[in-house]
């Protein structure tokens, strides 16, 4: 799904960072903060309602462990962080020059898989792709971005990443000391909404204080829906 998001966006902000780069930054830092929201709020909800799930699904004997579960949430936050990245990579057709950390990280992820399969089982194919992308596309592709394409301190993408990180594990870990009663599927789907609304409302305002690019995409993201409004009242007349 975020990789059909990311998709999406490129042709448009193609185009924008061809012909206005300081603008093309400042989106830049709105789609950015968007995925890192996004991370955060799926994490948060995966660690929460997971194990309810399968023990809802498939029974209680099936329930992964803690270790496990925090492994998966880590991998996750990094696949849909990267995503804006990632959109800047595509945009300007930087193929060419981030290969190399590409394959990097591919052949880092088999080696360290493969050292921790036998040992750790599932948990040590996690921990070789969670490492290999943290040494490698994780470090060079925004230092790369930054540097090449805005003329930025890389910092800024970092800090903002690890205060996003922070915020996501001490949410989840205070939401996990909620105890979830799960009695059917019903109960589950109420769970989840209800949860939903509670971290989404949480984590919103701790990135509208926190976040600068956050307070600003919500200003576009409301001009945007008054002039939806505005254009359907005029033509609907």
């Amino acid at each position: 799904t975020t990789y059909i998001m990311s998709a999406a966006i490129v042709p448009s902000f193609a185009a924008k960072i061809n012909s206005d780069e300081k603008e093309s930054y400042n989106i830049f830092e709105e789609i950015n903060i968007f995925f890192l929201f996004l991370a955060s709020f799926t994490s948060i909800m995966f660690y929460m309602l997971l194990n309810p799930l399968i023990k809802l699904w498939i029974g209680e004997e099936y329930l992964v462990s803690k270790t496990t579960l925090a492994l998966f949430v880590i991998l996750g936050f990094q696949m849909i962080l990267r995503r804006g990245i990632d959109i800047v990579i595509n945009s300007k057709g930087y193929f060419k020059e981030t290969k190399k950390p590409v394959f990097y990280e591919a052949l880092l992820n088999l080696i360290i898989s493969l050292a921790l399969i036998k040992p750790l089982g599932i948990n040590g194919v996690l921990m070789g792709s969670i490492f290999a992308t943290l040494f490698t596309t994780f470090i060079f592709h925004p230092i790369f971005i930054y540097k090449n394409v805005f003329k930025k301190n890389v910092i800024i993408f970092y800090l903002r990443s690890l205060i996003g990180f922070t915020i996501s594990i001490l949410l989840a870990f205070l939401t996990s000391l909620i105890k979830i009663n799960i009695s059917g599927v019903g109960s589950f789907i109420l769970n989840v909404i209800l949860y939903s609304i509670i971290v989404l409302t949480v984590l919103f305002a701790l990135f509208y204080l926190i976040f600068k690019p956050m307070r600003n995409l919500t200003r576009r993201a409301k001009n945007l829906i008054l002039n939806i409004f505005k254009i359907r009242s005029k033509y609907g007349k």
